[in-house]
């Protein structure tokens, strides 16, 4: 594979990654249930710190069973198509600087399969 074809191929992941993102952005009834708005509710989750955080975080029904679900359909979409994507990105862009170093390439190559995993 070119270079040329390389950093094209990256590009596409890319495009793909800003989808992906506006996809998760998206994701139905992905609210916090105690009406705090800033943070999204996933990241607030995983910064909580106590017990009590995670009930104000989830609340009571039924919004914490659809807070509950929009969580487990961005995790699936993470898993299965950010995660993944992200992985090529990364994959492709050490490929393409294989031509600036084998060690640069090497390290960004190693550093995505760390992050993957």
């Amino acid at each position: 594979m070119s270079e040329r074809l390389a950093w094209s191929l990256c590009l596409a992941a890319g495009l793909a990654l800003v989808g992906f993102t506006i996809v998760l952005g998206s994701v139905e009834g992905m609210r916090a249930c105690d009406g705090a708005t800033g943070l999204g509710p996933m990241i607030r989750f995983e910064w909580v710190r106590t017990v009590e955080e995670v009930r104000a975080l989830f609340g009571d029904e039924p919004c914490r069973s659809a807070l509950a679900a929009a969580m487990d359909q961005a995790n699936r979409i993470d898993i299965f198509a950010y995660i993944p994507t992200f992985t090529l990105f990364q994959l492709l862009a050490a490929w393409a600087l294989r031509g600036s170093g084998r060690g640069l390439a090497l390290a960004v190559a190693m550093a995505a399969i760390v992050a993957a995993i």
